[in-house]
């Protein structure tokens, strides 16, 4: 799933132009975050990072 950003606790960790692997829709990404799951996080330069999902403020589709 492809969102334009994601905004943690810290402000040092915000995500921008991003893809969530193994993450379809909202739905299923609003239960990941509902039961603090791991997201695995690609930049577009190919980075990927593993991201606590308790730690994310807000995101933009």
């Amino acid at each position: 799933m492809k969102l334009k950003s994601i905004v943690t606790m810290d402000d040092e960790l915000t995500f921008t132009d991003i893809e969530i692997l193994k993450i379809k829709n909202e739905r299923q990404l609003d239960k990941s975050i509902q039961n603090n799951k791991v997201l695995k996080i690609r930049e577009r330069n190919g980075e990927i990072y593993k991201l606590n999902s308790s730690y994310i403020i807000f995101y933009q589709l």
